[in-house]
């Protein structure tokens, strides 16, 4: 806090401008995700927050630097998908609209998990082609 307190007062609005990311100053990037380019079916915009989030964008100089933790939203048209992949960190998902389907692989046997906006998520497990509840 000393560091603001004797800043000029020029420096201290470029410092605080470090820390703030406005929603109208920002717009969703279609070409976040170039591991997609020419598949249209992988089609997703991300509007970067807080660091580059799964992007491989990390100079985005409109977004706040990151720590341990990184914030995008993601829009995804209806009937489009993101490729399987995995990541060393965990990801968490806030639905605001529609639906979303989550899954995840252990040998012959998939676990999925949808979630509906403004519902509690549903889980089921699937072994080969027969869906078990």
């Amino acid at each position: 806090m000393a560091l603001f307190a004797q800043s000029e007062p020029g420096d201290l609005a470029c410092q605080m401008r470090a820390f703030i990311g406005r929603h109208t100053d920002k717009s969703f990037d279609w070409d976040a995700f170039p591991g997609s380019a020419g598949f249209p079916e992988l089609g997703r915009a991300q509007m970067r927050y807080i660091g580059a989030g799964g992007s491989p964008k990390a100079d985005d100089p409109t977004t706040l630097k990151p720590g341990q933790f990184t914030l995008s939203l993601v829009h995804q048209p209806v009937g489009k998908y993101a490729a399987c992949h995995s990541h060393e960190v965990v990801e968490h998902f806030l639905v605001l609209s529609g639906v979303l389907t989550v899954g995840w692989a252990w040998g012959d046997e998939v676990i999925e998990a949808r979630q509906r906006s403004g519902c509690r998520p549903s889980f089921w497990c699937r072994s080969g082609q027969n869906p078990r509840l």
